[in-house]
């Protein structure tokens, strides 16, 4: 597992891997909520699993590129029995200067705003995307310039049932 409580900022193009030992299980990556992630490069973050009996890993962020955008950002946590642990939770916003991939579930803990405006860059959510309760409404505000947005999972809910409430 991997934890951060403060501002990370990224001196090269970064990749953070939690698959590791025999069972190939992924650790969480996790960064404080009010932690803030900086830095012009790309920026992949890993806790996917090859072993098809144990969970991957969870990713939490805070803030993401609100001085320095990274030029890319990928989360995955695929693979594994697809448990709870796969989740990403966003409780800030994310700006980056290229394409965001989440090939992850995703949930939202705070109205925030994902934007690649700046590039054109894409912003790709290969699975659910959804609010942290099903009481509390989340406002997302999504900002491409000229990249493509694309949904491939369900809008509404992170495996759990919860809805997003405000897109």
């Amino acid at each position: 597992n991997l934890a951060n409580s403060s501002v990370v900022t990224i001196g090269g193009n970064t990749t953070l891997d939690t698959e590791t030992g025999n069972d190939n299980a992924g650790g969480d990556i996790t960064f404080a909520a009010a932690g803030t992630i900086n830095g012009a490069h790309t920026l992949s973050l890993n806790t996917a699993t090859t072993n098809s009996t144990s969970n991957s890993g969870s990713v939490t962020l805070g803030t993401v590129g609100n001085s320095t955008a990274p030029t890319s950002l990928t989360i995955d946590t695929t693979g594994g029995s697809s448990g709870y642990n796969d989740l990403t939770h966003l409780y800030g916003g994310v700006k980056v200067a290229g394409n965001i991939t989440f090939t992850t579930d995703v949930v939202l803990e705070a109205n925030l705003a994902i934007d690649t405006s700046a590039s054109g860059g894409n912003i790709s959510f290969a699975r659910t995307l959804g609010s942290d309760s099903t009481s509390t409404t989340r406002d997302l505000t999504l900002t491409s310039g000229a990249g493509d947005i694309t949904f491939t999972g369900a809008l509404g809910a992170h495996g759990q049932g919860i809805p997003l409430e405000t897109l």
